[in-house]
């Protein structure tokens, strides 16, 4: 159960200056914020409709209530689904990057 087995995980970049060709992106592991934005995208109905069409997480201002309500549904439903994830202090981007002798329970194996 190797990530280089599992159909979740690609290689790093293959710079030899760089040390991502080392390791490989784990896909199962997600950032959080790409949690919210799937939120954001199965919100629907009379309350948030056209309003989300096209917004992001930032578009809610600090303190609001749509903010509090989008927190509170990540937080109460999705994350608790979550195996696991990954996040960074500014909540912009951040990955799993693994060798590709680690394993995991998530493992499943590539096709073919």
């Amino acid at each position: 159960m190797r990530c280089d087995t599992c159909k979740h995980w690609e290689p790093g970049p293959s710079d030899p200056c760089y040390w991502s060709h080392l390791f490989g992106r784990c896909g199962r592991i997600v950032h959080q914020e790409a949690v919210r934005a799937k939120v954001l995208e199965e919100i629907g109905g009379p309350k948030w409709g056209p309003m989300l069409k096209g917004t992001t997480w930032a578009d809610f201002p600090e303190g609001s209530q749509q903010r509090y309500e989008l927190r509170k549904k990540v937080e109460n439903n999705t994350l608790r689904e979550m195996p696991a994830y990954v996040t960074d202090a500014s909540d912009y981007d951040a990955t799993l990057w693994t060798k590709p002798d680690f394993g995991c329970v998530l493992h499943e194996p590539k096709d073919g």
